[in-house]
């Protein structure tokens, strides 16, 4: 039993960091909206998703390491306002924690 759900992620967030110095903590929240591309379900239920919107709040640290160079981690929580289907009535949400390198023009 599995499901397989595309989708595409717009968020609009906002971030305020602490201090501007060599190792830099961030705040970061806002809200989302997901579109919904195909999803497949391999189960007895037919499930249809709908576009949603959640509520995002998240904690990053950034790492200087030369001129424009930075690396960070992130963890974030976002949470569906309302639920993702039609046919069963829940709000799920999601935690993640990522890790990647900014290089800023």
């Amino acid at each position: 039993m599995s499901n397989n759900i595309r989708y595409l992620e717009f968020p609009l967030e906002v971030k305020y960091f602490f201090r501007n110095k060599k190792l830099n903590p961030y705040i970061t929240g806002g809200l989302s909206y997901f579109k919904y591309e195909n999803s497949h379900s391999e189960n007895s239920i037919s499930l249809e998703y709908g576009d949603n919107v959640s509520l995002n709040f998240g904690l990053r640290l950034e790492h200087k390491l030369i001129d424009r160079l930075y690396i960070n981690i992130e963890s974030n929580f976002s949470y569906q306002i309302e639920p993702v289907t039609t046919t069963i009535d829940y709000t799920p949400y999601i935690f993640s924690i990522s890790t990647g390198i900014d290089y800023r023009f």
